[in-house]
């Protein structure tokens, strides 16, 4: 199937937050896609040959065949879903920052966690983006929970 990747053609969302953290910290708890879906409410499940992400919002269950590239080296994490014939790839990637400057003068070093979701605009789309979104703000809150940020 051909996507026409004309701006008006596609749906985004993006979500960050800089957490107060080092990137090595960061690492020890992202370090590959199955340890990153638990932040982000994902339960992973392999069904036949093929393996799934289930995500639920408000008693909505779907079923995601993904697949998902992880670049260690990047800090980056690339995915592609499909359930039905809803279609949607994105990216999280980590990156140090910094985050302030201390009372006496010192770099206040965090991380900085960019989610970045697309999809083909279509007809009847707006359930699974609620998911989507809903998945990658929840991520981001549970990070920033447990590691907290500016």
């Amino acid at each position: 199937m051909e996507t026409s990747r004309h701006p008006r053609d596609r749906l985004r969302f993006d979500t960050s937050a800089t957490l107060g953290c080092d990137l090595s910290v960061l690492r020890m708890f992202l370090d590959e896609p199955a340890s990153i879906a638990t932040w982000f409410g994902a339960v992973r499940r392999v069904e036949t040959d093929r393996e799934g992400v289930r995500v639920a919002l408000r008693g909505r269950s779907e079923m995601f065949e993904v697949t998902e590239q992880w670049l260690p080296d990047d800090d980056a994490l690339y995915w592609w879903a499909r359930s039905g014939p809803f279609e949607l790839e994105g990216y999280l990637t980590m990156r140090e920052v910094l985050r302030g400057v201390g009372p006496w003068g010192e770099f206040l070093r965090g991380v900085q966690v960019w989610i970045h979701i697309e999809s083909e605009r279509r007809p009847r789309v707006v359930p699974m983006w609620q998911v989507a979104a809903h998945v990658a703000t929840s991520g981001i809150q549970n990070l920033r929970a447990e590691f907290g940020g500016p």
